[in-house]
């Protein structure tokens, strides 16, 4: 059974304004899910690319963080637009970490609607240290 980690992080501008989204963790997967809102769309009409490289970069970090124990950047991420999303419908980013080492994760995600796979991604990130505060 999926563990559900959260649904966004209220009150912060960008996922605020991207959100609502949830994400989930299924075995080795970590699986966000979002529904296109009027506010995701480009002038076609269809899910906006920055979105669709928001959502990836988001659920990519997520699995980085869960296999690293400790917070990520993004390094590098490659991306490939397949197809098109649109209005109302329910979009699912599913991430699996390649391979995680000391400092960096390996990671790589498709996001579908329904079983169509419409984008796919994959990216390295590094571990680093959060500031102290006083």
């Amino acid at each position: 059974m999926p563990r559900v980690m959260t649904e966004h992080s209220p009150g912060h501008y960008l996922h605020d304004h991207y959100g609502p989204y949830t994400i989930e963790f299924d075995h080795e997967q970590t699986i966000l899910t979002f529904q296109a809102l009027p506010k995701h769309l480009n002038l076609a009409g269809s899910v906006h690319g920055g979105v669709l490289l928001f959502m990836a970069d988001t659920v990519m970090s997520v699995a980085a963080v869960q296999a690293q124990k400790q917070p990520v950047v993004t390094l590098s991420m490659n991306s490939q637009f397949i197809a098109p999303a649109f209005c109302e419908q329910s979009i699912r980013a599913i991430a699996s970490v390649t391979a995680a080492r000391r400092t960096v994760a390996f990671v790589s995600c498709r996001l579908c609607v329904e079983d169509q796979i419409i984008f796919t991604a994959s990216g390295v990130w590094k571990t680093f240290k959060a500031p102290t505060t006083n």
